[in-house]
């Protein structure tokens, strides 16, 4: 009876559309990964901050790189987000991070817990993390 009502609407049982919708995000989550990627890949847009992901060359690990221009001294973000602790604070989904270690003023090596969101589970990461300040175009005052 289940099988007829989903032929009369030219439906796959929706058991069948969870597998191909899955087998598809999983092939375009694997497809980067394999791909020898050295340019730099648009990721997302907002409020002027653009944010580029890439393959780091040798490895299957992502690097990722935001630009855009801030409004107000870059001592006051780089405050916010060298505070790993503070964290869940403004990260999404983040409910855990702390500092591991301090390679110098610019590098540390983080870890970081976060909420799944279904049907993913929780997750978390050691990441070393680097910050370069590439300042351009800045008005003078």
């Amino acid at each position: 009876m289940r099988q007829g009502f989903f032929r009369k609407l030219r439906l796959p049982p929706p058991f069948l559309s969870f597998i191909a919708v899955f087998t598809i995000n999983i092939i375009y989550a694997i497809a980067p990964l394999t791909a020898e990627e050295e340019e730099w890949r648009f990721v997302y847009e907002a409020d002027g901050i653009t944010v580029h992901k890439r393959v780091k060359e040798g490895t299957n690990l992502f690097e990722f790189k935001s630009t855009g221009a801030l409004r107000g001294e870059i001592s006051d973000y780089l405050s916010v987000i060298k505070d790993t602790e503070i964290m869940p604070d403004w990260a999404p989904q983040c409910i855990e991070a702390q500092n591991i270690a301090n390679i110098n003023d610019h590098e540390d090596i983080v870890y970081v817990a976060c909420n799944g969101v279904w049907p993913v589970a929780d997750r978390d990461y050691v990441a070393r993390r680097t910050i370069i300040l590439a300042l351009k175009n800045r008005p003078s005052t």
